[in-house]
């Protein structure tokens, strides 16, 4: 036995004397009260097979994009589906193994073991030379190797069980369906996009100094707005910017191929009509128009460098139009990498600040180690609220709504903020004390960058910026008086579609 095997062996058994229990079915069903017992049996049957069966899904990396499809198609069909990207979540498991590919390969063998069926879907099936589908077939050896993996070890583990091919034409991708609204054609090395706009669907890419979000929407025929997909790639476009106000080459790169993937995702939705903003360091760098034409030769997108003055109104507004009822004054802050927009607003009046305070930029002059010292804490703690000072001069706000927007609930949910219920916006179902806040941000302050990492594995460079943005609130918060402070997801994308909804 390796010593891998060896310490993995330990783990279980021990986890196993811990975890162990000895449960019958009736002696389950004596610890619950009697109509919990009817409602759980009820749910049970006596006979398996009226269950759905299950089917692994097996497809090339690149196509994982297109996973609602391929869930709703499997269920439209009357099976239940085990996809790897969602079970395994690819990176997650990568770390957990050590970048060991036998390792990932082999947790998708343990998935497809369970599975009824294996079904694989590609751009097109194999050519055995029987039933040609119209140039969708093409040989077994141009698959993806870890498709033709999982291929195998079905053919060698279960040889009399199904295994079925699709294409995407079959699964409902449209990207890969004719389409009377849109057309992608390919001419030389760009792509023209030919359309016939369709205004009730569209795509809004937000280009900020350290991510790129894409929201995808459809305004319904009662005029409510569906949210189709949302996502964001971390790029650092504001690398080793302050110190000229010149974005470098490599994080411009970085930013156009996420524009890129995002514009690909959108056709992908049958999307043409996209939308880019610019905000943070693309308003204060010098070769702007550099990057404008480059983003416009490689994406035929037209970027829109949003002020901010109109980013924190825009987001301040679709912040207030969440509550049903605004009993108090409102505070939006959101702190961008490069810059921080602050909305006061009280009985239809509206005081706004655009300061020059961003995440990176403290990044780059402060955080040097990790975990955090103490004196460089209070350095950038009085580096802030210096930036505050300046640029705000009434302090109190005690009686007003702190909202700390640009994806702060999901953040403070993931890294174990001691939060709260909070009844007055739908799209604000939380809120943390300010002695709670204090307490959370201290003991991240104590923890090295692997540390703040692991809360978010699936983009843990965002993590990267936790120990500036913990200290940009505490600082605002003890600035105005706050004693509550209001997380919130909102950010530019949702004050954009708020306009374009209008």
């Amino acid at each position: 036995m390796t010593q891998k095997m060896s310490n993995v062996k330990k783990i279980q058994d021990n986890v196993t004397a811990k975890s162990a229990r000895k449960l019958d079915p009736n002696n389950f069903l004596k610890k619950l009260t009697q109509d919990q017992k009817e409602y759980i049996t009820s749910f049970i049957g006596d006979n398996k097979d009226d269950l759905r069966k299950t089917v692994y899904i097996s497809s090339g990396g690149k196509y994982y994009k297109y996973v609602d499809f391929i869930l709703a198609f499997v269920y439209k069909m009357g099976y239940v589906p085990v996809h790897p990207i969602l079970n395994l979540n690819y990176y997650v498991s990568t770390i957990a193994h050590n970048y060991d590919k036998g390792e990932i390969v082999r947790d998708c063998f343990s998935l497809i073991d369970g599975c009824n069926e294996l079904w694989v879907i590609d751009e097109a099936v194999p050519d055995f030379g029987e039933n040609p589908k119209h140039g969708l077939n093409k040989q077994l050896s141009t698959f993806p190797e870890g498709v033709l993996m999982e291929i195998y070890y079905w053919l060698k583990t279960r040889p009399n069980d199904p295994i079925r091919f699709f294409t995407w034409q079959d699964i409902g991708a449209p990207k890969y369906m004719l389409h009377d609204k849109w057309s992608l054609i390919k001419s030389g090395s760009k792509n023209i996009i030919e359309e016939e706009r369709n205004p009730g669907r569209f795509a809004i890419i937000d280009l900020g100094s350290s991510t790129v979000k894409l929201t995808l929407c459809e305004i319904k025929p009662d005029k409510t707005l569906d949210t189709l997909y949302k996502k964001s790639i971390t790029v650092n476009l504001a690398e080793n910017f302050f110190k000229n106000d010149i974005l470098q080459d490599a994080p411009m790169q970085r930013t156009i191929q996420a524009i890129l993937d995002f514009q690909q995702t959108a056709l992908d939705y049958g999307i043409v009509d996209i939308v880019v903003v610019g905000t943070g360091v693309l308003r204060k760098a010098k070769n702007i128009d550099q990057f404008k034409l480059l983003v416009k030769k490689e994406t035929e997108l037209d970027v829109r460098i949003i002020t901010g003055k109109d980013e924190a109104y825009m987001i301040y507004k679709a912040i207030e139009a969440s509550f049903e009822k605004l009993d108090k004054g409102l505070i939006m802050v959101n702190a961008g990498g490069g810059s921080t927009e602050v909305v006061i607003g009280n009985m239809g009046k509206i005081e706004q600040h655009s300061i020059p305070l961003g995440i990176s930029e403290i990044n780059e002059k402060f955080i040097k180690n990790y975990p955090i010292a103490d004196q460089d804490y209070l350095k950038i703690k009085s580096y802030v609220k210096g930036i505050i000072d300046k640029n705000i001069k009434k302090k109190s706000r005690k009686d007003y709504y702190l909202v700390y927007s640009g994806g702060e609930l999901d953040y403070m949910i993931l890294t174990g903020f001691p939060l709260s219920d909070f009844s007055q916006s739908m799209s604000h179902p939380k809120m943390i004390t300010i002695k709670k806040l204090i307490s959370q941000t201290t003991k991240m302050r104590a923890m090295d960058l692997d540390q703040l990492q692991g809360y978010m594995p699936t983009n843990p460079a965002w993590m990267n910026g936790a120990i500036a943005s913990n200290t940009i609130l505490e600082t605002f918060a003890e600035y105005f008086g706050s004693e509550l402070i209001i997380p919130s997801n909102k950010n530019l994308n949702d004050g954009v579609l708020l306009e374009m909804m209008k």
